[in-house]
């Protein structure tokens, strides 16, 4: 790969009167490419998180798996609350004789 060309700062301050007061690199463009970089790779993993969110959600209504979480003692209330079919019923206690 060749050497880069160029001056390597993306915003820079300048000298004033052609003295070295404080010049130099405020932001640099490897600094700038890191940036970007960190930024697709958040918004690659927020679309990857929701993509695996619903294909578990799609998994579990196609295979009936939330029935089955709903009959958790633990868990069962909750999940019954919060999903949109009605939870099943119980079955009735057996008569005593």
């Amino acid at each position: 790969m060749a050497a880069a060309q160029g001056d390597p700062c993306l915003i820079s301050v300048p000298s004033a009167l052609g003295f070295f007061l404080g010049s130099g690199c405020i932001y640099s463009k490897t600094n700038a490419r890191a940036l970007i970089a960190g930024g697709m790779i958040l918004a690659g993993s927020i679309v990857l998180l929701a993509g695996i969110t619903l294909i578990t959600v799609e998994g579990f209504r196609r295979t009936g798996a939330l029935s089955a979480v709903r009959q958790v003692p633990i868990a069962g209330p909750w999940i019954a609350q919060a999903s949109p079919r009605p939870a099943p019923k119980p079955a009735p206690a057996p008569a005593a004789s």
